[in-house]
């Protein structure tokens, strides 16, 4: 068990209060007092570990991309079958929002959609629009993998193109992400998808 300084504990005090902020109100509904007094600090103690609120927005949405990436293709690489694998990613709550919520859960609960954080960061940030087009191309590879491991235990079609359809599975995840923004219902109607896609690509 890795044991934390007082210090290091009040940063990622700090950090995972301005992560639960930023994520519910958006970058520009949040101010550097209300994450100092969420945390129980000063706001000379924010500006102590972080030179202004955008460092610390781009530290949260780092933090933020970098652990989801890597516990996505932990997910995604591991013994977890395709078929299992659609299912967790395509229904209700999907693995990749159980992976946010991790992240969002570190001090109080929040439901947000994770996608929007991405927009809210891209509008008022767009040179981060590099890092989450690696996000993406990283995540998609670790999907390509999985896909062509089931194309050599012939558990797929072995005809099928895994590039496109790694893209397909992406678009579907985060299209059903986008449009539960607008209408959270849609995110229930999609409790069968996995199961009709998959009999497609067998």
């Amino acid at each position: 068990m890795v044991c934390l300084n007082m210090s290091t504990k009040t940063k990622y005090k700090i950090l995972n209060v301005a992560r639960n902020l930023f994520i519910s109100k958006s970058y520009k509904n949040v101010s550097l007092n209300n994450i100092a007094n969420k945390a129980g600090v000063t706001k000379g103690g924010v500006y102590h570990y972080f030179s202004s609120k955008e460092a610390l927005f781009l530290e949260v949405f780092e933090d933020t991309l970098s652990t989801a990436e890597k516990n996505i293709c932990t997910f995604i690489s591991s013994d977890i079958s395709l078929s299992d694998l659609l299912k967790a990613a395509l229904t209700p709550k999907n693995a990749i929002d159980q992976i946010f919520d991790i992240l969002k859960g570190k001090d109080s609960y929040i439901e947000p959609n994770y996608i929007a954080f991405m927009f809210d960061a891209l509008n008022n940030f767009p040179d981060l629009k590099a890092r989450v087009t690696k996000y993406y191309q990283t995540i998609t590879k670790a999907i390509r993998d999985k896909l062509l491991d089931a194309i050599k235990e012939e558990k797929i079609n072995k005809d099928l193109d895994p590039d496109a359809l790694a893209l397909q599975i992406i678009f579907m995840i985060e299209g059903s992400n986008l449009l539960s923004l607008f209408n959270s219902e849609l995110r229930e109607d999609n409790s069968d998808m996995y199961k009709q896609f998959h009999k497609t690509i067998k």
